[in-house]
């Protein structure tokens, strides 16, 4: 069945990656690796830039039939639930880059193939930082069974009916889980204090010694 589609309205205006900076403030580069952070850094801020994107044509995107003139639709049933899915994982792409930046900084061990699951589960065993997103563990973990929609040999019994039931919520979750992870502040992301703490105590031992 041909439809004509369209963006209503159709003007937007897209945020630059300047202006997505600016709403990341605490995502500093590492003395050590400045080049290489701050290429993660803008690339966090491209998926940011794009998840929103998405969530508009998500809610602009019309359609209707050639031969009617009827008001166009808003996307709807399977294609619609296809499109919350995409921004979910979009949205929590940006949430996954960002724990792993801060979880870095923070010299929390990870794996060397680090996903959304195994950073929580990482985050949660260091009893040290755990506290500083705990707050958002319930959305957390939430988005985690969400995402992993993806995989449709896992969630057969996951009908179109039951992401657009749960649409709103999910994408709150999302929402608030980047909301929280703008506030929170890069560690200095050098040597461990204890590490140092070994480096000054064996100085002052060498200019003892001397």
């Amino acid at each position: 069945m041909a439809r004509h589609f369209l963006i209503d309205p159709p003007v937007h205006s897209i945020p630059t990656l300047e202006d997505y900076q600016a709403q990341w403030p605490h995502l500093k580069a590492r003395q050590s690796h400045v080049a290489q952070d701050e290429r993660f850094i803008e690339l966090i801020l491209g998926a940011h830039q794009y998840f929103e994107f998405h969530l508009m044509l998500l809610d602009r995107v019309k359609h209707q039939h050639v031969d009617q003139d009827k008001e166009p639709l808003g996307l709807n049933f399977t294609i619609r639930a296809g499109a919350v899915k995409s921004a979910i994982i979009s949205g929590v792409s940006v949430i996954e880059s960002v724990l792993l930046f801060h979880a870095q900084s923070r010299h929390i061990r990870i794996s060397d193939k680090a996903t959304f699951g195994s950073l929580v589960v990482a985050w949660k065993a260091d009893k040290r930082h755990w506290a500083d997103i705990k707050p958002i563990n319930a959305s957390l973990s939430r988005l985690l069974k969400v995402r992993n929609r993806v995989h449709l040999y896992s969630s057969p019994n996951t009908t179109w009916e039951n992401v657009l039931t749960s649409e709103e919520e999910d994408l709150e979750k999302v929402h608030e889980c980047i909301a929280f992870l703008q506030k929170l502040k890069t560690r200095d992301r050098r040597l461990p204090k204890r590490v140092n703490s070994f480096h000054r105590s064996t100085k002052s031992k060498n200019k003892s010694a001397s």
